[in-house]
């Protein structure tokens, strides 16, 4: 079955040229300047904590044994904070992230 397309993302002129909340188009304008920043992305599969001599006795081949079972879902991170999860994907002959649930915004501090 085809991976679905994406939709593409909304400008902040598309979201004026359509009846909207004048407060969301605002929002879109504001971010405008951001909108080109990088951020750093980061799947995580799993996290271990391993003494310095496990460390030191590592070599080509040699196998980490991790905690999470394959087919688990694995955390999104944008700038080290966790955003969502997702499963990990074949595309070709790369890996993707299909992402299965994100995190709703915290709400704004008054």
């Amino acid at each position: 079955m085809p991976a679905k397309k994406p939709p593409p993302p909304v400008t902040a002129e598309k979201a004026a040229a359509r009846p909207a909340d004048e407060g969301v188009v605002d929002e879109m304008r504001a971010l405008l300047p951001f909108l080109d920043v990088p951020v750093s992305v980061t799947v995580e599969l799993s996290r271990k904590k391993l003494r310095v001599r496990e460390i030191l006795s590592l070599q080509v081949d040699s196998v980490i044994h991790m905690d999470q079972s394959a087919g688990e879902n694995v955390d999104l991170r944008i700038n080290g904070v966790a955003v969502g999860t997702g499963e990990i994907v074949v595309i070709e002959d790369t890996m993707g992230l299909r992402i299965t649930d994100l995190k709703a915004c915290p709400p704004e501090r008054e």
